[in-house]
Parts: structure tokens; sequence; C-alpha cells
């Protein structure tokens, strides 16, 4: 029986490898990665043994890890570098595909229709709402953007308003990994 990978002869023109990455962008001289230290801390729980050789970089605050991840950041910069050019001209081009400001569809809840509003040059969204009909005033609820001030990071976990349509509930994150910080406030009428 013949198989189907057979092995074909290669052409002496085709050896030749044109190389992965070109001489424009490669680095001139290629850096050379932190490698973390192994420290073998044994975890048993339920009987069910782990042996975890990173352990030691769960202590965020420590010395040792914030200089081994600015290693890694320092790293990450230099095998990036070259292409920095490259990652502005991307994310010009995929910024320029999004609709920055924007409106969600309305979804009906209670006798209002809530949304949501984008705005360019903001990070986050602003949640309104209005009474179902003709020329209602939108009513904002909730504006993420003055919610991020002073934090990097703002995830909105849950977004609940009451059955007597008054109050507003909602978590937020701020930081990873996860903290939340419930929230209420009056979803005035």
């Amino acid at each position: 029986m013949r198989s189907f990978f057979a092995k074909r002869p290669v052409k002496p023109e085709s050896e030749k490898l044109s190389p992965a990455v070109s001489d424009e962008i490669a680095p001139k001289s290629t850096p050379v990665p932190p490698v973390a230290r192994r420290e073998p801390v044994e975890h048993v729980l339920h009987g069910d043994r782990r042996v975890d050789h990173y352990d030691w970089l769960r202590h965020k605050e420590s010395p040792e890890v914030l200089a081994y991840l600015e290693a890694e950041n320092a790293f990450t910069d230099a095998v990036l570098k070259p292409t920095e050019a490259f990652q502005k001209k991307l994310y010009q081009e995929m910024l320029g595909r999004i609709q920055q400001t924007d409106l969600t569809v309305p979804y009906r809840l209670r006798g209002y229709l809530y949304f949501t509003r984008t705005e360019e040059g903001k990070q986050y969204p602003y949640h309104y709402r209005r009474q179902d009909g003709e020329d209602a005033a939108e009513e904002p609820l909730l504006d993420l953007n003055q919610l991020a001030e002073g934090h990097s990071f703002l995830g909105l976990g849950s977004f609940d308003v009451s059955d007597d349509n008054d109050l507003l509930a909602y978590y937020g994150q701020y930081r990873l990994p996860p903290i939340h910080s419930l929230c209420a406030g009056l979803a005035h009428r």
C-alpha cells in the first residue's frame, strides 16, 4: 500500500529558506528573557498533593517579584521595539473602523427604554433610560467615565433597576483579580 505522505525530492533552489522576520524589523541583538527561579512549594487540599514551583510570584508586593516583573516588561519592550511603528499604524487602523459615538439598541423594561451611549474620546459608555413613549426625555443613570476616574480599570458587573423603577444597583470591578464594589443610586422618575 502506498503512503499518502510519500517523500518527494526537494529541488535545490527551494532549499534556500526565506527568513521569518525581515531584516528591516529584526532586532540587532536578541534580548535574553528573564528566567523565574523555581522554588517548590507543596499544597495539599483534600488529600490531593500539588507542587507549585512559582508560588513565590503570588506575593505581589515583594521587591523580588516586582523586580522580576519589571525585567519581564523590559524584555517585552525590547522584543517589540522594532514593531512600534507597525503597532501605532495598526491601532489607528482599528480605531478608524470603530464608530466611537454610538447608541445601543434600547431594551424595554417596566415602562422604560434602557440604552447606552458611547462618545468619541471616552473610554466607557454612559447609561440612560427614557419613558416608553414619544418625545420622552432621556434620564442619565450611570456615567462609567466618572466612576473610573482615579482607577486604571473599571468593569461593570451587574446593572439592575428595582421593581418600582426608583433604585439602581450596580457593582464595579476596579482591578484584576476582581475586587467588587457594590453601589446603589436613585433612578429618578
